[in-house]
């Protein structure tokens, strides 16, 4: 079944942290037994897993223990040895919950995979499971909702109801009847008269848990022809859906075709395909098979060994600060403006880099596509693009003589070489008065957009340390800024009859070491910079 578990509206008294939501944060991982494997077993994406759990512990205000990676092997290795008892045959599949509590003590526990009850169906369509209605889900404030916390009492209730019943899991909707997340799964949707090829899921916005298995199936799902979308999903959606799906680390893929809303009022779901189940069965084979799918339980402790206090990266060569935040799509520009108001921006920041201003907006609806703002902080390095001269043959012609070459009548350019394309590399000087210095200007050369590209990157490996924090878009070093649409005469062999007059700018780029990042989806702030640096 599904169960349809309603969010009460009330919001109860606020707990301590030792008995609310801010008691611990936790991660469950696929386990796979393996008796040719050290100590005998293998988990499911280990770097995604290790992700969320960094990022729902900064949300939570729980500090990663400085001795994540030693206190996460004693942990497992104690987990492992009740394997025998747990999971009775090589390759059989479990669930290996990892938890942080408050105070920093690291906890493991394995458990079976529960296999989910199942309906009649149609012959060829597969296995397929339904749904019930619960009620109960705490209003947690923003900053709890959609993280793996410390008060999942309620998810467990509605999953043992469900399971009493004959349920697979349990769906968690507003008091209006809105998706807000599901027990310990995601559902998938397919939905009448949508785009083709979009499938949808409960908008973590919004307070979903962002599932690691559907992330690790998205690239398969999207050489498919489909795309991923999160969206605000109703109760007429689920009812509607022409095909549905659940993924979760426990259950994996499970189709569903029968919805009980209330009451024991079951509703049918679906048509006779299982198409949708088919393909998203393939994309989980392949995510788990892939280099980042199972790894022995080890690799996920070397990973841990890098976690360090506050979610920050361990090595001491990147400074990175994260404290909570509004959700509002202004923060940023408000904290442009106050940047600029204490001298940490623009104009006025020129002695810690260049006044040049780069800011990335996202606005709207929140999605995997417009997830993070970010404030990119006085750059010291910076790239300049020019259109050259044109060759002498072209500068010498009658501007008129250029209508015999015309594209719509077939007669195209292509006997003449274009000018190498070539950026000016410029750095940041703090002399009087400060500047982009000339003197140590150099220049990079490359007869197309990808070979000078290349050469921008390996000009800014220098850079004093990278962030460990590979969720975000952004880190020390990112190569940021704007290609003007005239590049393209570098990336195609054709040449444009009135290209721009010589020294126009085309291209700018920046090489930026310090960001201000606004996560929009989990109302956090990030700021990442070189370690010791003056400006973070």
């Amino acid at each position: 079944f599904f169960s349809m578990v309603s969010e009460s509206c009330q919001q109860g008294p606020r707990l301590p942290c030792s008995q609310g939501p801010r008691a611990a944060v936790f991660t469950t991982m696929p386990w796979r037994r393996d008796v040719s494997c050290a100590d005998g077993g293998h988990v499911a994406h280990c770097s995604a897993h290790l992700r969320r759990l960094q990022s729902h512990a900064n949300r939570l205000g729980i500090d990663i223990p400085d001795n994540f990676g030693p206190a996460l092997q004693k942990a497992i290795s104690s987990a492992a040895l009740q394997q025998d008892a747990v999971l009775k045959s090589d390759g059989a599949l479990g669930l290996l919950r990892i938890e942080i509590s408050a105070v920093g003590d690291v906890n493991c526990r394995l458990r079976a995979r529960s296999v989910p009850c199942t309906v009649p169906v149609a012959p060829g369509r597969g296995r397929s499971v339904r749904a019930k209605c619960w009620r109960g889900l705490p209003h947690w404030d923003a900053a709890v909702l959609g993280c793996k916390h410390g008060a999942w009492q309620e998810y467990i209730s509605a999953m043992t109801s469900a399971s009493q019943s004959g349920a697979a899991c349990s769906l968690l909707l507003s008091e209006d009847g809105r998706v807000i997340d599901a027990s310990h799964v995601t559902p998938v949707l397919q939905l009448p008269q949508a785009p083709a090829g979009e499938l949808y899921y409960p908008d973590p916005c919004r307070g979903a848990v962002q599932s690691i298995t559907l992330q690790a199936m998205a690239p398969f799902l999207q050489r498919k022809g489909f795309r991923l979308c999160p969206r605000d999903i109703a109760v007429h959606d689920v009812l509607s859906a022409t095909a549905m799906v659940v993924v979760g680390s426990g259950m994996g893929v499970e189709q569903v075709s029968e919805v009980e809303v209330e009451h024991g009022c079951t509703h049918k779901i679906g048509g006779q395909s299982d198409a949708l189940l088919q393909m998203c069965c393939a994309a989980l084979t392949e995510a788990r098979e892939a280099a980042d799918g199972w790894q022995p339980w080890q690799d996920l402790v070397s990973l841990a060994s890098h976690c360090g206090a506050n979610g920050a990266a361990s090595s001491s060569s990147t400074f990175q600060w994260s404290a909570a935040a509004t959700r509002q799509d202004s923060l940023m520009l408000q904290i442009a403006e106050e940047c600029r108001a204490q001298g940490l921006w623009g104009q006025g920041a020129q002695m810690f880099g260049g006044p040049d201003e780069l800011l990335f907006i996202s606005g709207g609806p929140c999605s995997d596509v417009c997830r993070f703002s970010m404030l990119a902080g006085p750059p010291t390095r910076r790239f300049r693009a020019h259109q050259p001269p044109p060759p002498q043959k072209w500068a010498a012609e009658d501007p008129s003589s250029r209508a015999r070459y015309s594209p719509l009548d077939g007669h195209l350019r292509l006997e003449d070489p274009i000018a190498p394309l070539e950026w000016l590399v410029e750095e940041w000087a703090q002399e009087s008065p400060p500047g982009w210095s000339a003197a140590t200007t150099s220049r990079i050369r490359g007869n197309s957009l990808s070979v000078t590209m290349r050469e921008i990157a390996r000009a800014s490996e220098d850079v004093q340390g990278t962030t460990e924090v590979t969720w975000l878009p952004v880190s020390c070093g990112t190569i940021a800024g704007h290609l003007g649409y005239d590049l393209f005469q570098w990336t195609q062999p054709l040449h444009p009859l009135y290209p721009p007059a010589p020294d126009t700018l085309i291209g700018l780029l920046y090489r930026v070491d310090r960001w201000i990042v606004h996560d929009r989806s989990e109302g956090r702030l990030y700021v990442i910079a070189p370690s010791d640096d003056v400006w973070a």
